[in-house]
């Protein structure tokens, strides 16, 4: 069987986590405070916390810039449903952004949902290519900002949140990931480029009238219950005489989690980046001249995808008929995914008044989409397997 995912554990990443083990200190400590400061290296950002999940990271940093009930925050319609459960979450009013041909929120339409309510955008970073940040950029520049907190007026236009879950090591004109927005928020999900079994971080590119030190306090505090200290060493000597400042949530990411984090993050630039790139371009090459298939745009000079994930359209098929290739080629021994169906199609969303209806080419998009596997190991006869299957599947209902 070839399966959709697999993820990356070498005898490397296990002695790491053992070494994490041995040291007997497994909460938030030493290794999260290296694997923070890696992760800042990396994505030349201008600091790193690390969280439990990219949901919790989304939900604080909407929590931070003080929105709430009344606000609207502009969030992509196609992607997975947290970008907009932390919209939820804080109570404010998501509004939902159309996507072009790529899966990536078309910045054409963005000025169009801008009100006198919002309060900020998220974007996504679907499959590991970055958004249009110049454009978002100067969208937003040009568009007149009231902001209505003491955190808002240090914003000269709309505050940008990425959600970077899919995009670690993309880099766009140069820039990597994490570095084009005001606050980005990665995953670190088993089936993620980098894991930690789960967890997230937050990655800051604030403007310079920010104390960054506050921000940061803001932050650990809010991650670890609002306590005013923390013991973070091999022994719990920080844990008494602490206050509680503010109504945290428990959101840390652990020293176990961490530690394989870190060792990921060692050989994910040299070894599993280029990896990942190297099976873009076999899949490239095997579909080459397919045109029952349209392809994911390919990487150029200005903008390198990270290749989370390798999404193709199979125009014109319905969901019904989709879904049946997908389960057919399961039979076959290969395990195909789909990324997503829009958020607006869930139940919880149907509910609060929304309807996939309102974005009609990202709903074509979502039908037509199928996920191809991509992991580290996977081989070139396992791709040419994967591709064989897929075009199987689509002849055989083309026929029907």
């Amino acid at each position: 069987m070839i399966p959709f995912f697999r993820p990356y554990i070498s005898s490397a990443m296990t002695e790491a986590v053992q070494a994490c083990l041995a040291s007997g200190w497994l909460n938030e400590g030493p290794w999260t405070g290296r694997f923070e400061q890696a992760l800042q290296t990396y994505t030349q950002s201008d600091a790193v916390l690390a969280v439990s999940s990219n949901t919790v990271g989304l939900e604080l940093a909407l929590r931070w810039l003080g929105i709430g009930p009344g606000d609207e925050v502009i969030v992509p319609v196609y992607s997975y449903c947290v970008s907009a459960h932390a919209v939820l979450y804080t109570g404010a009013t998501p509004v939902f952004w159309a996507c072009g041909p790529d899966f990536l929120p078309d910045v054409h339409s963005l000025r169009n949902l801008i009100t006198p309510k919002t309060r900020a955008i998220i974007t996504v970073d679907l499959g590991g290519r970055l958004c249009s940040y110049p454009e978002i950029e100067k969208v937003l520049t040009d568009h007149p900002y009231v902001p209505e907190n003491e955190i808002q007026e240090h914003f000269s236009r709309i505050p940008v949140i990425a959600d970077t879950a899919h995009s670690i090591g993309g880099r766009l004109l140069t820039k990597p990931a994490g570095s084009w927005a005001d606050i980005s928020v990665f995953s670190f999900h088993s089936a993620k480029n980098i894991t930690t079994g789960d967890g997230g971080a937050i990655a800051f590119n604030l403007p310079e009238s920010f104390s960054l030190p506050d921000v940061l306090s803001w932050f650990r505090q809010m991650r670890i219950h609002g306590k005013s200290k923390v013991a973070r060493s091999d022994s719990a000597a920080g844990n008494f005489g602490y206050d509680v400042i503010l109504p945290g949530i428990k959101a840390n990411m652990t020293d176990m989690q961490a530690s394989l984090g870190l060792a990921q993050l060692e050989v994910y630039e040299n070894e599993l980046l280029p990896d990942r790139r190297r099976m873009a371009e076999v899949y490239f090459s095997l579909l080459n001249g397919q045109e029952e298939i349209l392809l994911p745009p390919k990487d150029s000079i200005d903008n390198q995808s990270a290749w989370h994930l390798f999404l193709v359209r199979i125009p014109g098929i319905s969901e019904v008929h989709k879904y049946r290739i997908m389960e057919e080629a399961s039979k076959a021994g290969v395990g195909f995914s789909h990324h997503y169906p829009l958020i607006t199609s869930f139940t919880l969303y149907r509910k609060l008044g929304y309807h996939p209806s309102a974005t009609p080419h990202s709903s074509k998009f979502s039908v037509e989409e199928i996920t191809l596997p991509l992991y580290h190991g996977l081989s070139t006869d396992d791709q040419s397997k994967v591709v064989e299957v897929l075009m199987f599947e689509i002849q055989k209902w083309r026929r029907s």
